[in-house]
């Protein structure tokens, strides 16, 4: 047994690399809809293979837990032959075990290919990971954690009595009574793996609650047609559509599959919602203008100190940039898709890239995450309410009461998936105004925004020119102008408000804050090099010609 953390392995030889195609071409097919449902905005890194340094950085927090020190990750692929080799080297598992793992672990590595299904085999000890997120890794690893901590024979049976769940995963979407324990484990070994911080117990949670919604969500959904069929609903459900004799297993299966979309939703919703409430805060920092470090090389070198008070010219408080208390600032963030709460967004990302920070998927892309929020909740709450419908009514696949649940669903979970959207880009923005006060003036360093006519012409139909505009004003301000005219997004918020007027109002408000506020920053910009060759004209005669030559 190694003394380090798990070992990854990359495809190679025949076995390998056919494994790899396999997983390349028809898995990444097949694992759309999930890759949808559980990566949601991180889609693109579900559809990823792990990346060499996400492993190495994740190993190297790991290196100390001796649970895993004999796992191994496959990487993008899921190799049979490696696998049936890993069985009977597993230095955790039985004779049974050895025996069973030779017929199954290799189908769970055809299976898990053609579905690029990140999972741990425990009768070989191995990870199959398709997915660039830390967080699926993290997962995968508290199986093993949460296996590898038991005695052999308790963990086989431990094994064995997944096993013998099969025959019932219909009538439980899929996952039985000990595999729901079995993810409930994984995600508490997971959380906790490696050095776990705030914003990584955040993200965590954002990551593997869906996909653990979802199997609840499922198991609801099989047990109805189940439970109709059986008459533990009434006879009325019994002879209903829902309950009626003929292919059960084919409706237990399509209503497990209904119920994935609502469970994938409902579990970011908690995840969001658990994440407003939590508890854990980084530590406080000092509030000061300047850090010691600063003062103590400026002491010595004068230079260092000019160049020090010209990367932020004005000391300007988070207030000046972005209020948060207040009627007006909460009206602005709560209220969906408009001029003043995309703006304020905007401010508040360049108040995070002054820190040196990611910016939040919720802050740097307010109006796509809340159309997210707002079209997931609609389509949760109305599958929800169409099958609350069908199961308060009577016999009949088409009945009014489907489609009223339908519409009462849609408009709830629109509202809900607005509302939570919001809060979660309001607590963000709190965030970062907090972390920016609390930030040494010496430490800030604004980042200059892109300023293209192509984008801010694109943005026109997106609305991200509120957003461009809201960040580049306070690129300026942070640089000592505050010039900024705030009738234009008075007028424009107004013309944008109206029915009918917005249609034609919007993209132009839009383009025009975009536009506006890109040449802004060039004019500041070249302002600033006029002033720098004056200076240097005023100490070097000899350039004093080409300065006269060039303005």
């Amino acid at each position: 047994m190694r003394k380090t953390a798990f070992e990854y392995y990359q495809a190679e030889g025949a076995f390998g690399n056919t494994a790899k195609a396999v997983a390349s071409t028809l898995g990444r097919l097949n694992t759309l809809p999930v890759a949808a449902l559980v990566g949601q905005e991180r889609i693109g890194d579900w559809l990823r293979d792990p990346e060499e340094k996400m492993l190495h950085d994740l190993r190297k927090d790991l290196r100390k837990d001796k649970r895993i020190h004999n796992t191994e990750i496959q990487v993008g692929h899921a190799n049979p032959l490696r696998l049936l080799q890993r069985v009977w080297k597993n230095p955790h598992s039985t004779i049974l075990d050895k025996t069973m793992g030779t017929l199954m672990s290799p189908l769970s590595a055809i299976s898990s290919n053609l579905t690029r299904g990140n999972a741990y085999d425990p009768l070989s000890d191995s990870i199959m990971l398709y997915s660039n997120i830390p967080e699926i890794a993290k997962h995968e690893l508290g199986h093993a954690r949460d296996f590898n901590q038991k005695s052999p024979w308790l963990r086989s049976a431990y094994t064995w009595g997944k096993m013998m769940e099969a025959p019932l995963s219909p009538i439980f979407g899929g996952a039985g009574p000990l595999t729901q324990w079995m993810e409930t484990r994984a995600n508490q070994e997971g959380i906790e793996g490696g050095k776990p911080t705030p914003e990584s117990r955040r993200e965590y949670r954002r990551r593997t609650w869906p996909a653990r919604s979802t199997y609840i969500t499922a198991a609801l959904a099989a047990l109805a047609p189940y439970a109709a069929n059986k008459g533990w609903l009434g006879e009325g459900a019994k002879d209903s559509w829902l309950g009626r004799d003929g292919n059960l297993l084919g409706r237990m299966g399509g209503s497990a599959m209904l119920g994935l979309i609502p469970g994938a939703m409902l579990g970011r919703g908690m995840a969001e919602v658990r994440n407003l409430f939590d508890p854990d805060k980084p530590k406080e920092k000092k509030k000061h203008m300047t850090t010691n470090t600063t003062h103590k090389k400026a002491a010595l070198n004068p230079r260092l100190f000019g160049a020090y008070l010209s990367t932020v010219k004005s000391a300007a408080d988070a207030d000046s940039i972005m209020k948060m208390d207040g009627a007006g600032p909460v009206a602005a963030d709560m209220i969906g898709l408009n001029v003043w709460g995309a703006n304020r967004a905007g401010r508040a990302k360049a108040m995070q890239k002054a820190q040196g920070k990611d910016v939040p998927f919720s802050v740097g892309h307010p109006i796509l995450s809340t159309t997210l929020g707002l079209t997931g909740g609609m389509l949760a709450g109305g599958l929800t309410g169409t099958l609350a419908g069908h199961a308060m009514s009577g016999p009949g696949l088409y009945d009014d009461s489907a489609a009223i649940g339908g519409l009462a669903g849609m408009g709830g979970g629109a509202l809900l998936g607005l509302t939570l959207t919001n809060m979660l880009r309001r607590k963000r923005m709190r965030e970062i105004h907090e972390g920016f006060e609390e930030t040494p003036t010496g430490d800030l360093r604004p980042q200059r925004p892109r300023t293209n006519l192509g984008i801010d012409l694109l943005g026109a139909l997106a609305g991200t020119g509120f957003v461009n505009k809201g960040e580049r004003d306070t690129y300026r301000k942070l640089h000592g102008d505050t010039d900024e005219n705030p009738r234009t997004p008075l007028l424009g918020g107004i013309a944008s408000s109206i029915p009918f007027v917005n249609i034609a109002a919007s993209p132009i408000n839009s383009a025009h804050q975009g536009i506006s506020s890109g040449h802004a920053i060039k004019q500041d910009e070249e302002k600033a090099r006029r002033a720098k060759l004056k200076k240097v004209a005023s100490i070097n005669p000899r350039i004093l010609g080409a300065l006269i030559a060039q303005l």
